[in-house]
Order: structure tokens, then sequence, then C-alpha cells
């Protein structure tokens, strides 16, 4: 017989190595939902410079308060909360409601102390 490891110690090592790639490409997708929710607020400021701040908070903030923008109509709904990359945001209540406190943070940043 051979002296290489024994069938099980290569599946954990396999699992301690896939681990940690699975967590990186979760914690991206997060990163990359709430780094829209700021840049959405940007984009609209540069791009339509007409609209100001009641219609832009009204129209911003009702991506995260409306269930029908969040949903897509196709499966992935019956995910944890912590795994709702990809069908959205889905039924993730608390990536809503992060995105939905940084959105209305940056709207006060961007169109100024009254957005409040």
């Amino acid at each position: 017989m051979g002296a290489g490891p024994q069938r099980s110690s290569m599946v954990v090592l396999k699992l301690l190595t896939l681990a940690p790639l699975v967590l990186l490409f979760v914690a991206l997708g997060y990163a990359a939902t709430l780094l829209a929710a700021i840049i959405n607020v940007f984009f609209i400021r540069i791009f339509v410079p007409a609209l100001r701040l009641p219609q832009a908070r009204d129209i911003l903030l009702q991506f995260y308060s409306g269930p029908r923008c969040l949903t897509q109509s196709r499966g992935f709904k019956n995910f944890p909360w912590w795994i709702s990359l990809w069908g959205g945001m889905g039924k993730n209540q608390r990536l809503i409601r992060t995105c939905g406190r940084l959105t209305a943070w940056t709207i006060s940043l961007v169109y100024g102390k009254s957005a409040s």
C-alpha cells in the first residue's frame, strides 16, 4: 500500500480549501449590493440633474420599500437570509434595510442635510 493520505482526510482538506472561497464570493456579492445602493444615488444626481430632492428620495427609496421591485419571478426565494445572491435581494430583509439606510444616508450627503 502507498503512504499517501487517507481519502477522508483529503475530503476534509478540500472542504477547508473550498469553504473560504465560497465565503469570499458571498462577501463580494454583499459588498457589491451595498456599493450599488450608494452608487445609484450618485448616478441619479449626475445623469438626471433636474431631479430635485423630494422626487429623487421617493424614486431611490422605492426600490427598498416595494417588494415587487426586489423579488424576481423565478425561483431561489427559499434560501436562508444569508444566501440571497442568486435571486437578487429577494426576502433578505436585513440586506434590504441596510441598503435602504445606505441610500437614505447617501441622499442626505449628496442632496444636502434637508433630506431626512
